[in-house]
């Protein structure tokens, strides 16, 4: 017999109230003191509840395992017989009814002294000392494991007393910890990390680590991903809706209602699919019926984040939520799929690298990035260097201007003759002034878009205009090269029109057409949307035209640097062209070669009015686009032999 529980029922019988000599099962009171009494000792709240539950077992008050933890639930505590009520309160509410509880019309004082009714003792027992040898020791209940009900060996040794460190390593414990991690990914860090020009920059790393990929098999690629998913399985087990419920219920407790919305919005477009996946709702006759479609590719891939742990099949490593990218093994555009089973996640820089390209055509990227040199790495982060300065430095200028009420040289005509660099940092530094959701703030992406019959209507892609349901001229168009519509054959119906445009992706994330852009700003900085005031606090409007330019000795600094530095990169630039080695110099020899001349004429002739996804001869554009890949990645892989 273990000493602990001997212990135990020492100090049981010793704190019963006067006239009570001995435990009674029986008595609510008497189990309420036996629970506080191992609950001060550490031990584990559901092990008490089944020893309480097993010391009633006896007579009246047993309930099944379904009915005690629908009693929890409520909230309730067994008070001891067949008493139940809420947790930590003396007080009596329900009581055992055959295998089930029933609520009392109201509610009973718990018995504290014994003295007898439905659940107490005669209150004529002779009190006794704690030393009394007849005290029972044998309560064997207290060994029983509460899932088995077989004897727990651990229990009779430690009394219920919790061992932190053997605690941390049960496999549920474990299962809680990496789904922790998985979600620590899921939030922003906080930590400032690479921003602008640059940030996609792939290192040598990298490089060397997507070669290694280039060269598995397409089964050894998924053999590798599956290796992922089984090991953290093996962490985790299956992830289900549960799983899946719980982490997106934390994660909006966690960032809060703004976040939330925008995060979720971030995983729903993650991989840029077609609408089909992302919008409206599962058609009759669908396991998921009437539910809506973005909403489960969001819970899709959240799962599949879980499931892999977000690790990097390339490199093995967990890519943060944030700087990661969902990319399709096999690309949406050369007719990979949708799914699991074709996703895996990889860095942002890794993804943008990769684009749309197939396997040869990457791994002849690789070799010419991989032969770069110094100069050429230098040049490359000088001009990222200098983007990013000078981006910064017309933000700040312009977003002072609008702060101070200055509106320096603009006009409508100065706006209408920016170039794209100096009209992003104007408009940027305006959006950052009025801020996101303001309704003066510019879009600086839209999606592609076409006039049909007078009337404006947007592009997919893969230039498959959105059908108008009212014309059925409008049914199944679509773009060609030189800017005609051409009706699709095969389309009858609005339905299947539809189809076309959603089966494709939509054109959004591009940046939006200049003259539309410029628009948009010079209607912003005039009329009553203007910041800019006169004397008398009116609002006044930019200037269509000045006679004469303001001097400015702000911007005519930031001229002045950025003058400087493109001198230093011109310098850089002349020493690559002087080197035959440098990758510049290599590609160029190769682009003067009569087969990349012949192979390439002869891929524009097969595309004919078509474009590389729809050629007007396929089977000839097929044929030569693979010829033209294996020997464009052989004079990368020749020149690479040859130099080193």
């Amino acid at each position: 017999m273990s000493l602990i529980v001997d212990s135990i029922f020492t100090e049981w019988r010793a704190s019963l109230p006067e006239g009570s000599s001995h435990p009674n099962t029986k008595n609510d009171y008497h189990l309420f003191l036996l629970k506080e009494i191992c609950l001060k000792r550490g031990i584990s709240e559901n092990i008490i509840n089944s020893v309480i539950l097993a010391l009633e077992a006896d007579g009246e008050g047993e309930l099944s395992p379904e009915e005690k933890k629908k009693a929890y639930d409520q909230g309730l505590e067994g008070k001891g017989g067949s008493a139940w009520g809420p947790k930590g309160q003396d007080k009596i509410t329900h009581r055992v009814k055959g295998k089930s509880l029933e609520k009392l019309s109201e509610p009973e004082t718990l018995d504290k002294k014994g003295s007898g009714g439905k659940t107490g003792g005669t209150g004529t027992e002779t009190p006794k000392t704690s030393s009394d040898t007849n005290v029972k020791k044998d309560v064997n209940t207290l060994f029983k494991d509460p899932e088995t009900n077989e004897p727990d060996k651990h229990f009779a040794d430690t009394g219920g007393v919790v061992d932190k460190e053997k605690e941390e390593d049960t496999p549920q414990k474990k299962r809680e910890k990496t789904l922790k991690k998985v979600f620590d990914l899921f939030i922003p860090s906080g930590e400032d990390t690479d921003v602008g020009a640059g940030k996609f920059r792939v290192t040598e790393e990298d490089i060397n680590d997507y070669k290694a990929w280039i060269a598995l098999s397409p089964e050894e690629r998924e053999a590798k991903q599956k290796e992922i998913v089984e090991k953290q399985k093996e962490k985790i087990g299956e992830v289900t809706d549960a799983d899946i419920d719980k982490f997106i219920v934390d994660l909006e407790e966690r960032l809060g209602p703004k976040a939330y919305k925008s995060l979720m919005s971030s995983i729903r477009g993650k991989g840029a699919p077609p609408p089909k996946y992302t919008t409206g709702k599962f058609p009759k006759g669908h396991p998921k019926e009437g539910q809506s479609i973005g909403k489960e590719r969001e819970r899709q891939i959240i799962k599949h984040y879980i499931q892999t742990g977000g690790i990097n099949p390339m490199n093995g490593k967990s890519v943060p939520f944030g700087d990661a990218q969902l990319d399709h093994i096999t690309s949406l555009d050369n007719d990979g799929e949708d799914g699991a089973e074709n996703w895996m996640w990889m860095e942002a820089k890794i993804n943008q690298f990769k684009g749309s390209l197939n396997d040869k055509e990457v791994e002849a990227k690789l070799i010419e990035r991989g032969m770069k040199t110094v100069d050429e790495l230098n040049k490359e982060m000088s001009e990222d260097e200098m983007k990013n300065w000078q981006t910064q430095a017309e933000i700040a200028y312009w977003q002072t201007r609008f702060e101070t009420n200055d509106m320096a040289n603009l006009t409508e005509k100065s706006i209408d003759e920016m170039k794209g660099p100096e009209l992003k940092t104007l408009v940027k530094a305006w959006n950052l002034y009025v801020g996101k959701g303001d309704p003066r703030y510019v879009a600086r992406y839209g999606v592609k878009k076409v006039t049909f019959k007078d009337k404006i209507y947007p592009l997919s892609r893969d230039n498959i205009m959105k059908p108008d349901k009212k014309d059925r001229s409008s049914w199944g168009l679509e773009m060609q090269p030189d800017g005609s519509l051409k009706k699709i054959k095969k389309i009858k119906t609005y339905d299947q029109a539809m189809a076309a445009y959603k089966g494709d992706r939509e054109s959004g994330g591009r940046g939006g057409k200049g003259s539309e852009i410029k628009q948009g700003i010079i209607k912003a900085l005039t009329g009553i949307n203007s910041p800019f005031k006169d004397e008398k606090g009116n609002k006044i409007s930019i200037p269509s035209k000045r006679d004469e330019k303001v001097v400015d000795g702000m911007f005519e600094a930031i001229e002045g640097l950025k003058i400087e530095k493109k001198r230093d990169i011109d310098d850089i630039d002349r020493a690559i062209k002087a080197n035959p080695r440098s990758a510049d110099n290599l590609k160029k020899q190769i682009t003067k070669e009569p087969k990349y001349q012949q192979l390439r004429a002869g891929m524009k002739a097969a595309i004919g009015k078509g474009n590389t996804k729809k050629p007007d001869n396929p089977e000839e554009y097929n044929r030569l686009k693979q010829e033209y890949d294996d020997w464009y990645l052989s004079k990368w892989k020749g020149w690479m032999s040859l130099i080193g």
